[in-house]
């Protein structure tokens, strides 16, 4: 068992680097903030034209796709370039006719592959901008500027583009994406605020009572006497 001079050394050395990690957990908080100015994110952000040519207003959501089984997924869109701020409207974008909507998006590790158009009555119809996504992995996209004319030219929306477009639909889909990749981080980053806080409390109750070796030589001699005097009566 250890003495107390030792359990004191370990709590000293687990406080110490406690401490030199506590700014993990706010600059961790701040990465959004941070990657917003990072030049590579920047640069991998391009944008597309979409314009209405048809004499109703049409809503429109671009789809991408990725991985070699092409899965598809909402596009990650942003609301400005530089600095680099995530939308949180993913689709939806309302083109009234004979006007054009810009939108913005991250191409790193997503290929643009679609564009649902959805009418007024709330038909559902794709463009396809990429028939074959899951080859030439990624890049940014050939066509950036596209021109809806002929609603009866489109195809119905696909059975394995409808679930992206649903996703896109719900404005929280890519928060909640991020912080299901960020949260196992934060949970490690802040170990060392609940270490810190453990640690400050029990040093400060050690150092309230005596322990062991450590108790005063004139306490040790009057407990000894007391022990004595007890035995003798």
């Amino acid at each position: 068992m250890k003495g107390p001079s030792n359990m004191k050394r370990s709590y000293t050395i687990v406080f110490v680097i406690s401490v030199v990690l506590l700014p993990l957990l706010p600059l961790l908080a701040m990465l959004p903030i941070i990657n917003s100015i990072n030049p590579m994110q920047i640069g991998f952000i391009t944008d597309i034209t979409i314009a209405n040519r048809t004499e109703e207003t049409i809503k429109v959501t671009p789809i991408g796709a990725t991985g070699r089984e092409a899965k598809r997924q909402p596009l990650p869109i942003y609301a400005t370039r530089a600095p680099a701020t995530c939308s949180r409207q993913l689709g939806g974008f309302i083109v009234e006719p004979g006007e054009a909507t810009v939108i913005l998006y991250d191409w790193d590790d997503v290929n643009f592959s679609e564009i649902v158009v959805e009418t007024e009555s709330g038909d559902l119809f794709q463009l396809m901008v990429d028939p074959t996504p899951e080859k030439n992995q990624y890049h940014a996209p050939t066509v950036k500027s596209f021109v809806i004319s002929d609603l009866g030219a489109l195809s119905p929306i696909s059975a394995e583009v409808l679930p992206a477009y649903e996703e896109a639909k719900d404005e929280f889909s890519l928060w909640r994406s991020y912080y299901s990749l960020m949260w196992p981080i934060l949970v490690l980053a802040a170990v060392p605020w609940s270490v810190f806080i453990f640690l400050l409390v029990r040093r400060r109750t050690w150092q309230g009572r005596p322990h062991g070796d450590e108790t005063a030589p004139e306490a040790r001699a009057a407990i000894r006497a007391h022990a004595t005097n007890h035995a003798g009566s």
